[in-house]
């Protein structure tokens, strides 16, 4: 027998729901920086640190990047660990508040991007515990910083050469080059609104990019694609093509 609150019939419809307005990207709310403590550590190998620290629950990790030499520190797992497991963790702004190795704050603080984290291997006695070390880049003194912003493909089923048994190919499938000098506009992902593409072809200049945001591609990937857009030093390339299924003979 339902005891919770009584349900309330008819639900609103979806029309009238107050949804905020797509913006053809979401970035990271700078006001909502999430800080996590960090530690110095010997420079030891990866394989030696991680059996030294993972007693005291610490994650061995390093910082690297603008022109600095690297900093080898650790984390603690726990906060970590929440940060990692939610999407666009590569993306997310960090600040590292440095302290002694007692604990004691530094006061100097370090705006960091999570590069690359490894995971266990499956033979490890603790591999469930998903990551035994982390790489950090540090956000540089002087902008831009070159990221890798991947494509959300929306409004699929508003596309004609979509509706005909074919499907969209991201050419930019491990994300797009991009040169990104705001601090305050990150870009978790960029949109792909396939309601604007013309014959099945969504091009970069339909792309809605952040403020401080420009598209850095390798030349080898936009070969042939027709010359550079006015005032820009690429063409009009393709990010997402309808292809149609090959079926098999």
């Amino acid at each position: 027998m339902w005891r919770g609150a009584p349900l309330r019939w008819p639900f609103p419809p979806l029309a009238a729901l107050q949804l905020p307005p797509r913006r053809g990207y979401k970035c990271q709310n700078i006001a909502e920086q999430i800080s996590i403590t960090a530690r110095p550590r010997p420079p030891t190998p990866r394989k030696m640190a991680q059996q030294e620290f993972w007693r005291s629950g610490r994650l061995p990790a390093n910082v690297h990047g603008d022109k600095l030499g690297p900093l080898w520190i650790t984390v603690p797992f726990d906060a970590y660990m929440k940060l990692a497991r939610k999407p666009h963790i590569q993306r997310k702004l960090l600040r590292l508040d440095m302290e002694t190795e007692d604990g004691v704050r530094t006061g100097e603080s370090i705006q960091v991007l999570t590069e690359e984290v490894f995971e266990k291997l499956p033979f490890h006695p603790r591999w469930n515990e998903d990551y035994d070390y982390v790489t950090f880049r540090r956000w540089p003194r002087k902008p831009p910083l070159l990221l890798k912003i991947p494509f959300d493909i929306i409004n699929v089923e508003k596309c004609a050469h979509l509706k005909s048994g074919n499907y969209a190919h991201d050419m930019f499938a491990q994300g797009l080059p991009c040169l990104v000098s705001d601090v305050n506009h990150i870009p978790y992902f960029l949109e792909a609104d396939m309601s604007k593409a013309v014959d099945g072809d969504f091009r970069v200049s339909d792309v809605v990019f952040p403020p401080g945001v420009e598209p850095k591609p390798d030349p080898r990937a936009i070969l042939n694609q027709g010359p550079n857009l006015p005032g820009k030093s690429y063409p009009n390339f393709l990010i997402v093509r309808a292809k149609r299924i090959k079926q098999s003979k």
